[in-house]
């Protein structure tokens, strides 16, 4: 069992614990030194006192003794680390006696073999100790074997690979990979394999020209050694850049030819080191030419679990090139993933529905795997309890329901519950994967329609209380799909889910913002969600987005769409209404939103207006043909006028026909709202004209700031304009007569006309141009627009 290194310092000497063998030495009564003494010594602390005797054979017979007992467990390695074991070491290993300094190397090598180190080692000054070690180059093999064995030991701690590198250590390594004595071979390939898993280290190798000697490795006849150099090159593959200049040795062939040899115990970690250099897409593009696909993919039917694990994960890899897929299915390996699908390693299906999702993108291998039942197995794994097994498959699924009548076939193959269900899911990655999946399911009106049965916009919703954003950038995204049903849309009007979209306009993750836009888009059609969204603010939210290059678009596109469905908004916020804008009943004029307009601010409903006492605020224009007599009385004039001038022009030819009744409707028009407002006006008593005393009036009369139109009894250019738009509308004039309403500063406000000759051909637009009707001084006298009579009515001289 790991010991941490906090217990490595507070660990104290276990009375308990074993002991070295007595070691028992006699005297030499010629010279007096012992050869041994009578007495049995079987403490380890006497033992590592005897280290400092000045007699030879003392001392290597307590090295050699310590060694020993350092070999029984880690338990005693600590208990001699505790009683400062490394500071006799570090003395004798700079003895001039040859024996002594080798014996105490090997004790120290034994001694630090910990799985953690232990604090007495992470000393810069026993680091640099080893270190000089490998500076000298006439300096004993056995004490270089064992020095880089050391630093083997000090690198298992993560902090100190770096601090190895730093003082110089993987330069010092690299040279010794062309050593002659097969055990420095081991041990620094053994070292410099735990340096590597510092991301440091690994670009260094590739400084100091440490990965063509690996390379070259890849030759030598001993197994250890070549376990050691293929763990190296796998770490080293993790870099981009390490992966080019392996590339460029030829290593992966090296590595590829390997597989081809008996030592099978080594195919696992072989597997895996090429799987690793395929991250290189070259790599992977030559893969098949370097005789690696076949051998791989043989490997997949390997009994083996750890063979077929890599090879499995190398095959995964191998996909991501489409180049590659020819050959995959060349090689028989379609009926061989659709069948590892059902693997009962999870490892191994992970791999393998990597590998389907790649080649699934492709309609000729879609076929072939639905054939061979790999979908109905992608489903089945949906339940497994390895959330990761299930985010790759997902994946995969996703991958076949691009295609058009594959994705049909999900509803019949009963994919789309079981992936419903997982929204339920509290693993991320899961919830992400799920929501793609179901955004492509819902592509289809079948499958759109059993989904949202089946609770899909209720679950994405709650979703969106998630706070990462790429849950909520997806589940907002799978939600726009629901809105393409009008069910959806009801159900999201019904839970009031479009306040948690509106917040998402507000996340500082561009996609988020986006996907949020595109719903709101599509959600916009449903004149309920849209007077909801209004009130909640979503005018306001766009607007801010509409700033943003990478979100302007599609805030654009959702502003426009609202706007279509709210026409009081659309003029509070654009100051015009085109001819497509049908006013209705209901509509409502508050003025000009302005530069005013802010995140705090929201559009109100008539509701809340109504509750407002009355001020001193421009007055809110109604249109209530229900309660409105006089706006009633109005159009059925109209009516009545219009049949009179059909009657008097019926026997006229077709083109006199349009262009008369079409000036006498307008003019008719003109008259009445010109009427309505008080009558017309001179010009130069213009600023005489007591509207607002009237205006005021009206709404102490109502207690309202809210007055209906037909009201108005002194009206002005935007009192009249709005109703002149209105009447237009009402009375379905816009097939002959396009009518638009502009408002502008200084209450000025005005109506553009454009006549057809066809209310069914678009080319038939008359040569007239747009025209401006003048409702306050010449009621009806059409002003051709950029002439300076129209310039004037639009603006105060």
């Amino acid at each position: 069992m790991p010991v941490s290194s906090n217990q490595n310092a507070a660990a104290p000497a276990d009375k308990n614990s074993k002991q070295p063998p007595p070691l028992v030495l006699e005297v030499d009564e010629e010279t007096m030194k012992f050869k041994a003494v009578n007495i049995p010594i079987c403490d380890a602390e006497t033992l590592i006192s005897l280290l400092d005797s000045s007699d030879t054979a003392v001392c290597n017979m307590s090295l050699e003794y310590l060694t020993k007992f350092a070999e029984i467990s880690p338990q005693e390695k600590l208990l001699l680390l505790n009683y400062n074991i490394l500071d006799h070491l570090c003395t004798l290993v700079n003895s001039s006696d040859p024996n002594i300094k080798k014996n105490a190397f090997t004790c120290l090598s034994i001694t630090t073999e910990l799985d953690e180190p232990h604090e007495k080692m992470r000393d810069h000054q026993f680091l640099e100790l080893l270190l000089n070690v490998l500076k000298k180059k006439d300096e004993q093999v056995e004490i270089i074997e064992e020095a880089a064995y050391t630093i083997a030991n000090l690198a298992r701690d993560f902090a100190w690979k770096a601090e190895i590198r730093k003082s110089g250590g993987m330069k010092l390594l690299v040279p010794y990979l062309e050593a002659q004595d097969p055990d420095i071979k081991k041990n620094v390939t053994y070292a410099i394999s735990l340096l590597l898993e510092d991301i440091g280290c690994r670009t260094e190798i590739r400084l100091v020209g440490g990965i063509p000697l690996l390379i070259e490795l890849l030759n030598t006849e001993y197994p250890e050694i070549l376990e050691n150099v293929m763990t190296c090159i796998t770490k080293c593959a993790q870099d981009f850049s390490n992966r080019i200049e392996i590339r460029k040795h030829n290593g992966v062939k090296k590595i590829i030819d390997l597989l081809f040899k008996e030592s099978a115990e080594l195919y696992p970690l072989t597997i895996e080191c090429i799987a690793t250099c395929l991250e290189d897409n070259e790599t992977n593009y030559n893969i098949s030419n370097m005789g690696g696909l076949t051998i791989i993919i043989k490997f997949l039917s390997s009994e083996d679990i750890a063979i077929k694990r890599n090879a499995s994960l190398a095959l995964s890899k191998i996909a991501r090139i489409e180049h590659n897929h020819s050959f995959i299915r060349d090689e028989g390996a379609i009926p061989i993933l659709a069948n590892d699908l059902s693997n009962p390693d999870d490892e191994i299906v992970i791999t393998t529905a990597m590998a389907v999702a790649k080649l699934a993108k492709q309609e000729l291998f879609q076929t072939e795997l639905y054939k061979a039942g790999a979908v109905e197995k992608l489903i089945k794994q949906l339940e497994n309890e390895n959330n990761e097994v299930v985010c790759q498959c997902l994946i995969a699924l996703s991958s076949f329901s691009e295609n058009i009548k594959l994705r049909a076939n999900m509803r019949q193959l009963k994919a789309t519950i079981p992936t419903l269900n997982l929204l339920l899911s509290q693993d991320n990655q899961v919830l992400i994967n799920a929501c793609n999946c179901l955004d492509i399911f819902a592509r289809d009106s079948n499958n759109r329609e059993e989904l949202i049965a089946n609770g899909m916009v209720e679950r994405l919703v709650d979703i969106l209380s998630n706070e990462d954003p790429s849950i909520q950038s997806v589940a907002v995204l799978a939600l726009s799909r629901c809105m393409q049903d009008s069910m959806g849309r009801q159900i999201l009007n019904k839970i009031q889910g479009i306040k948690k979209i509106i917040d998402l306009l507000d996340s500082k993750d561009n996609d988020v913002c986006r996907n949020a836009s595109w719903t709101l888009s599509s959600a916009a059609v449903h004149k309920s969600i849209v007077l909801e969204a209004c009130h909640m603010g979503v005018i306001e939210a766009l607007l801010k987005l509409t700033h943003s290059i990478s979100i302007s678009s599609f805030a654009d596109d959702a502003l426009g769409k609202i706007l279509k469905h709210h026409l009081p908004a659309k003029y509070w916020l654009n100051n015009s209404l085109s001819h497509e804008d049908i006013i209705s009943n209901g509509f409502y004029d508050l003025g000009y939103a302005g530069s005013r307009i802010g995140l705090n601010d929201v559009f109100p409903n008539l509701k809340e207006l109504y509750e407002i006492p009355v001020d001193k605020k421009r007055e809110i224009l109604l249109i209530d043909i229900e309660n409105d007599t006089n706006l009633k009385d109005m159009i059925e004039t109209l009516q009545l006028k219009f049949k009179d001038i059909m009657n008097k022009e019926c026997n006229k030819d077709k083109d006199s026909y349009s262009v008369s009744v079409n000036e006498e409707k307008i003019k008719a028009v003109a008259n009445v709202v010109c009427d309505a407002m008080g009558g017309q006006i001179n010009p130069e008593k213009l600023g005489d004209f007591a509207y607002k005393f009237a205006i005021t009036e009206k709404k102490m009369n109502l207690n309202s700031n809210i007055i209906p139109i037909g009201e108005i009894s002194a009206g002005i250019f935007y009192h009249r304009a709005l109703l002149f738009k209105v009447l237009m509308d009402f009375l379905n004039m816009t097939p002959m007569i396009r009518c638009t309403l502009y408002r502008s500063g200084y209450n000025r406000a005005w109506n553009t006309l454009e006549l057809l000759d066809d209310d069914l051909i678009e080319s038939n637009r008359r040569d007239d141009g747009e025209m401006i009707v003048d409702l306050m001084f010449n009621p009806g006298e059409l002003l051709k627009v950029g002439t300076v009579e129209a310039t004037n009515y639009q603006k105060p001289t």
